[in-house]
This record gives C-alpha cells, sequence and structure tokens, in this order.
C-alpha cells in the first residue's frame, strides 16, 4: 500500500494562504448611503435594524463593524475609496 500522498499544491511548491486585509467601518459616521454594500456585498450589508453598513457574518471578526477579508477581493478596496464620508478603513492584516 502506498504512503501518504502530499496535496498537489505542495508537490509543486505552491503556497494557498490566502493574504486577508482588515476592514473597519465606522458606523456612527455611516449615512446609509447604500455604496459599500452596493459595490461590494459580499464583504458589506445593510443592518436591518439602524440601516447602517456592517461587515458580513462570513468575514466579521465579532463586531458587526470589523472583520477580515480576502486581498483580492478589490471591491473592498473600491468601496472605501468611494465612500462619501470616509468611514470604511482597510488596512493590511
Amino acid at each position: 500500500m502506498p504512503g501518504p500522498v502530499a496535496p498537489l499544491f505542495q508537490l509543486q511548491g505552491l503556497d494557498w494562504r490566502i493574504s486577508m486585509v482588515n476592514v473597519e467601518i465606522d458606523r456612527d459616521g455611516c449615512i446609509s448611503c447604500a455604496n459599500c454594500w452596493t459595490v461590494c456585498p459580499e464583504v458589506f450589508e445593510e443592518n436591518p435594524d439602524d440601516n447602517r453598513s456592517q461587515v458580513v457574518e462570513k468575514y466579521r471578526s465579532g463586531d458587526i463593524s470589523k472583520g477580515q477579508a480576502p486581498d483580492d477581493l478589490t471591491c473592498v478596496k473600491q468601496a472605501e475609496s468611494e465612500c462619501p464620508v470616509s468611514v470604511i478603513h482597510v488596512l493590511p492584516a
């Protein structure tokens, strides 16, 4: 019987770790313009109680205003740059 087989990506020397970014929303300053969840629904959504932006549960880090998202989701940075009140902050993890 053959021994354990390494996954193909290990055999080829590839690194499959995903680079992440920290996402933070200053919810007190959010004006509920809907831009972020329109531009990047993968990461942002409207809170049903106060209509302000929040991080979707998949990427949330406990608090609804904070999370970590894959760096290759370019819409996260687009939402940050297009926020009219600059309450979205994307920083290296």
